[in-house]
């Protein structure tokens, strides 16, 4: 794991991955779609501002160094995760168009019972 605990004009996250667009705002960060430098596997980077107090940043990143070496498959992998004064740069796996919120907003039918329980399934699973 890759922690960077100072102060740099430029993150050292930026040095394995480039930013490619932003993909979403959340109420204590943003989410970026990131590219490897090395493989050009594309990632989502969850960057925090530690300024915020909406969150824990020791449980966020508790949390995700426990994802990160216990993967699941109902739960998206955590890769890396970089810290400098001011951020902390998570790296996760990106999965395209394919949140839960995505996939229910865009049925244009209702789900059927066995749809449902799969869901429920792998939810409870997670």
């Amino acid at each position: 794991m890759h922690l960077y605990n100072h102060a740099h004009p430029t993150p050292k996250v930026y040095s394995f991955y480039s930013t490619k667009k932003l993909i979403g705002i959340g109420s204590y960060g943003v989410i970026e779609l990131v590219q490897s430098i090395q493989t050009g596997q594309l990632y989502a980077m969850k960057k925090i501002s530690k300024e915020t107090k909406k969150i824990n940043l020791k449980w966020e990143k508790d949390i995700c160094k426990l994802l990160k070496n216990n993967p699941h498959p109902n739960i998206i992998k955590v890769y890396d995760i970089f810290e400098t004064r001011k951020f902390v740069f998570i790296i996760l796996e990106y999965i395209h168009n394919r949140s839960l919120r995505e996939f229910l907003a865009n049925k244009t039918e209702l789900l059927t019972p066995f749809q449902i329980k799969k869901i429920l399934i792998d939810i409870m699973q997670g």
